[in-house]
């Protein structure tokens, strides 16, 4: 799960000069002493900025960075998740990028940007990247309707791939995943279906525990993931995971942890730094346009599909 931090300079702005500045004025002595002006209105104090509505969580800009270790191997990469606000009513912007590599070699990226829908709390449509060497492998995912989503695989020298996913339930993706359960720690036991790549699994997580440690206080949830077909059944070739997230005890549930057990170990996220603004003013990005055939009628449904 997986973004950048943006540093933007403005440089060679030309500097703001008064009209007034270069003349020069006689003495006052000489001067006809101009009629006294009737003072100017005091001005209106300024408006208190309005108290957010909303989740806390989604009431600022977010940057959140994560070391991940990896047993005795020490540090493999890092994860950095963005979380900007939209107009109100309006959807929030996620982003996420995790880099990560065993002993500095087969370096691996994957992004992901995601539009988080505050009303139904679920993705409307997300993009994910995977890069590997020099081999690329990019998704468009639309979901006009919950448990419908129109994915589009594209990859470099070869034709589109479009596919249709069909489930019962709102699918979800890895970044919406967090957020959910940010908004809403769990008080029981939850079951969730989160597509990453054309990879379907389903999530189980339990009630949220409060906990005191080396995180102050926290809510730790422990977590199952199960994979599955795109029917449904269980995928074989695919092992199953256990995982424990911590969230920060308060509002914003900031995670603050990730722990997944691995055979020969485990591997953890920790937050090494947040930092949270108000919401900037909307921007265009410029990004990859989505696939005509993602928009149009995608009508061929999977059933067995085999994530790749």
């Amino acid at each position: 799960m997986v973004t950048m931090f943006a540093l933007l300079l403005a440089l060679g702005s030309p500097p703001c000069l008064p009209a007034e500045l270069g003349k020069i004025d006689p003495p006052s002595a000489i001067q006809p002493r101009p009629e006294t002006p009737a003072p100017a209105p005091a001005p209106a104090p300024a408006p208190r900025p309005a108290a957010p509505s909303g989740p806390a969580a989604l009431a600022r800009e977010e940057r959140a960075q994560y070391r991940i270790n990896f047993g005795i191997l020490g540090q493999l990469g890092e994860l950095n998740l963005n979380l900007t606000p939209g107009k109100p009513g309006g959807a929030v912007e996620l982003l996420g990028q995790v880099k990560a590599s065993l002993l500095g070699l087969g370096e691996t990226e994957k992004r992901i940007v995601s539009e988080f829908d505050p009303a139904s709390q679920g993705a409307r449509r997300w993009t994910s990247l995977k890069l590997s060497g020099k081999s690329s492998i990019t998704d468009f995912a639309r979901q006009p309707t919950p448990g419908t989503v129109a994915l589009v695989r594209r990859r470099p020298g070869r034709p589109d791939q479009p596919e249709t996913l069909v489930r019962k339930a709102a699918v979800m993706d890895p970044l919406t995943f967090i957020l959910r359960m940010r908004l809403a720690p769990p008080r029981t036991p939850q079951i969730y279906e989160v597509l990453d790549g054309h990879g379907l699994w389903l999530i189980t997580i339990a009630p949220a525990v409060p906990v005191s440690g080396d995180l102050g206080r926290a809510l730790r949830i422990e977590g199952k993931a199960d994979p599955v077909f795109w029917d449904g059944s269980h995928d074989d070739d695919r092992p199953n995971r256990t995982f424990t997230v911590w969230l920060s005890d308060d509002e914003l549930h900031t995670p603050l942890r990730l722990v997944m057990p691995l055979s020969v170990g485990e591997v953890r996220a920790d937050l090494v730094t947040v930092t949270r603004s108000h919401p900037l003013p909307a921007r265009t990005v410029a990004t990859c346009p989505p696939p005509k055939s993602l928009f149009g009628l995608v009508t061929r449904a999977i059933g067995r599909k085999s994530p790749q």
